[in-house]
């Protein structure tokens, strides 16, 4: 049995990854450092929405943890994100 669902989404991440390799200096690194930041949250929020729908807590923590230590190694402050927080769960 073909699994054309994994298949399609290997390619598609493969060609996402060269589009950022060949465009990568095209954009500013401050750009890239807020959409990193974008996706971030929205994994957080994919998390924390399938928590609360019974599915596995531990996704959740690890989504809040890894994204904490992400905005503190790049030395940015969680002030800016509460907005994001309080919008999504609101």
């Amino acid at each position: 049995m073909i699994l054309s669902g994994v298949i399609v989404n290997s390619v598609a991440v493969g060609f996402g990854s060269l589009l950022g390799v060949f465009f990568r200096n095209k954009f500013n690194k401050k750009v890239i450092d807020t959409v990193m930041s974008g996706m971030g949250l929205c994994v957080l929020y994919i998390g924390i929405s399938g928590s609360l729908k019974g599915q596995n807590i531990l996704v959740t923590i690890g989504s809040i943890a890894l994204g904490i230590t992400k905005i503190k190694a790049a030395n940015l402050s969680l002030a800016p994100f509460i907005p994001i927080f309080i919008y999504l769960f609101i």
